[in-house]
């Protein structure tokens, strides 16, 4: 059971720290220049977290949760917030059942 709450726990852990660097790589586009090589770099940055995200999480995010727009991955933010509640919630699960032996 320790090793089942272990695995739910970091898994919640990582999608929160690759949630946190998308976010973080999206905020950094809005301080450049559109078409700069810079922006270019920061647009490739967000993107691969989106997808790193995506790919990582297959079970929580669904096609209709994200979407190109002007060559930038976006990720809608209730979707984000839902994937989040369900990883929190499969960590307080796995924890109950530890708990319970």
């Amino acid at each position: 059971m320790a090793e089942a709450y272990d695995e739910a726990k970091q898994a919640y852990e990582d999608m929160v720290s690759a949630m946190d660097e998308y976010q973080s790589a999206r905020d950094g586009l809005d301080s450049l220049t559109e078409g700069t090589q810079e922006y270019q770099d920061a647009l490739e940055k967000a993107n691969r977290a989106a997808l790193e995200l995506i790919n990582k999480n297959p079970d929580l995010f669904k096609q209709g949760d994200y979407e190109w727009q002007n060559g930038e991955l976006i990720i809608n933010d209730d979707a984000m917030a839902r994937a989040r509640q369900i990883a929190s919630s499969r960590e307080s699960q796995a924890y109950a059942a530890m708990q319970m032996g």
